[in-house]
């Protein structure tokens, strides 16, 4: 899993910072709007009650190996956002079949078949659409904890 984290106490302008890292990431420009507290946009206002930062996920490979396993690839993400969410107000993702080759995504019923499969996946995670195909968590909500607890339950023999 590869992203970053923002401090929107820090930070004097979102947009700048996002740029000056990769130009991928103006994907989740839909999160930010000057106009917000902090910058970040006034939907997503009451989620900086649990934090000041903003996770941003840009991606996340589960080697083939741990694939079809009945959750084990979402319980390794599920925890490794407990590490990296403990003070974040909002993780976001932008859920989308990375492994696509080009040729598969001038496919658009395979592409559009792909995207929802990763779609469910960040769902089952807690993770919700918000904008323009971004998807934010709210770690102060209990959504992203109940769903990895379940899943731990689920796994429980193998773990």
């Amino acid at each position: 899993m590869s992203g970053l984290t923002l401090d929107l106490w820090r930070i004097g302008n979102v947009y700048e910072s996002l740029d000056s890292r990769d130009a991928d990431y103006e994907h989740f420009a839909p999160l930010f709007d000057k106009s917000g507290d902090l910058g970040l946009h006034s939907d997503l206002e009451e989620c900086l009650v649990s934090g000041d930062q903003v996770v941003i996920i840009d991606r996340a490979r589960i080697a083939p190996a741990w694939r079809g396993l009945g959750g084990v690839g979402r319980l390794l993400i599920g925890r490794l956002l407990r590490w990296v969410a403990g003070h974040a107000a909002i993780v976001a993702t932008h859920p989308y079949p990375i492994d696509l080759s080009v040729g598969e995504r001038d496919d658009d019923a395979r592409e559009a078949r792909e995207k929802a499969v990763v779609q469910g996946i960040w769902q089952s995670l807690g993770f919700a659409p918000f904008r323009e195909d971004v998807w934010v968590m709210q770690p102060y909500l209990s959504t992203h904890g109940d769903a990895v607890e379940r899943l731990e339950a689920a796994l429980a023999r193998h773990l």
